[in-house]
């Protein structure tokens, strides 16, 4: 899976990471080690975390750096397994100033037909939330955790970070990448509508 999120170009630099919760035992998860080649993993690459605390569950100093914010999520939701990534178009669209609030991105989800593979519940929000980009990563997963903890059962199965791309969950990893596939897509149409709109409105 990373291989392939990597010829995308989704996982460049060794930025990224992608996790599963442990089958029959929710006490802990394994994540990928921080700052190896996305393209080429192998197992002692992945490293056991605990889900109290985001913490290894044994010394490592290879320790993902976005283990904090994989933990909120298996803490607040039934995710079986987590991707982040850094592709083009989420990122772009989140990359406006947010004034280190928590924004909710309103991109016509339920316009796509994309949206389907995010499995919303009717009364869901559409709306895509964006997470300030803190320096101090735990803060970045308090914040998740809170939004998740508050408005889980109504939230899509993704979130963006201002400048530092989508993370998406599902039962495993083929849906979690589906997910994010799709966020991606609906993001890359969104900017484009943008584009179209702004040249229309500099032409009139």
């Amino acid at each position: 899976m990373s291989r392939s999120l990597y010829r995308r170009g989704w996982m460049p630099g060794g930025f990224g990471s992608l996790s599963m919760r442990t089958p029959n035992d929710s006490d802990w998860f394994s994540i990928t080690a921080s700052g190896r080649d996305r393209g080429a993993l192998t197992y002692p690459d992945v490293i056991p975390v605990w889900t109290s605390d985001g913490t290894a569950v044994g010394p490592d100093d290879r320790m993902s750096y976005e283990a904090s914010i994989h933990a909120a999520i298996y803490r607040t939701t039934a995710a079986e397994a987590i991707i982040h990534a850094h592709t083009i178009y989420t990122m772009a669209i989140a990359c406006d100033d947010n004034d280190n609030r928590i924004q909710q991105l309103d991109l016509g989800l339920e316009k796509y037909e994309l949206s389907k593979a995010l499995d919303l519940p009717s009364d869901a929000s559409a709306y895509l939330p964006v997470f300030p980009n803190w320096a101090d990563i735990p803060r970045i997963a308090r914040d998740v955790e809170d939004h998740l903890a508050h408005d889980g059962n109504s939230s899509l199965p993704a979130f963006l970070i201002a400048y530092n791309g989508v993370t998406a969950w599902g039962r495993d990893l083929n849906e979690a990448r589906r997910r994010l596939e799709c966020i991606e897509a609906i993001c890359h149409l969104s900017w484009a509508n943008r584009a179209s709109a702004a040249t229309t409105s500099d032409g009139a």
